[in-house]
């Protein structure tokens, strides 16, 4: 929100009513690198460009996990569960096989999340959001040295 206010250049009560329109994630980003062509220099650019797309990743995996299910997986060689995870299960019965497949750890990790994942999950979303805050705090600077709008 931060950066959209910013980008933006209106006061913070417009800002605010437009960005709590509803968005989603994919027209925000749009939004966002449109207004940063129009108001950033290169590197800044460069860096919204970066948080954009790190944004996006993030808004996906958000997606599956939410949309998921949580499954209990069993060893075959145990008879009692190992572990829970949480299983975006598509309708495409070869990704699902893929996504079974203990092997193919590109695809699993795309759509199966174990507990620690999810905790890592949360720690790239602080450290986007703490990425943002200092992006925000350099452009604030340049185009707002004196006062907000």
């Amino acid at each position: 929100m931060v950066i959209f206010y910013l980008l933006i250049g209106t006061p913070y009560e417009i800002a605010y009513k437009i960005f709590n329109t509803g968005f989603q994630s994919s027209t925000l980003v749009d939004l966002l690198k449109a207004l940063g062509q129009t108001r950033l220099i290169e590197s800044e650019q460069q860096q919204l460009n970066s948080l954009c797309r790190r944004y996006s990743n993030a808004a996906l995996k958000r997606n599956k996990i939410v949309h998921g299910n949580w499954v209990l997986e069993t060893n075959p060689k145990d008879s009692f569960p190992t572990q829970w995870v949480r299983v975006c299960i598509p309708i495409n019965p070869t990704l699902q096989k893929q996504i079974d497949d203990k092997f193919n750890q590109k695809t699993r990790r795309k759509y199966r999340f174990t507990i620690e994942q999810l905790l890592e999950c949360c720690e790239n979303i602080n450290s986007l959001s703490n990425d943002m805050k200092i992006i925000g705090g350099m452009i604030m600077g340049r185009l707002y040295p004196d006062k907000l709008p």
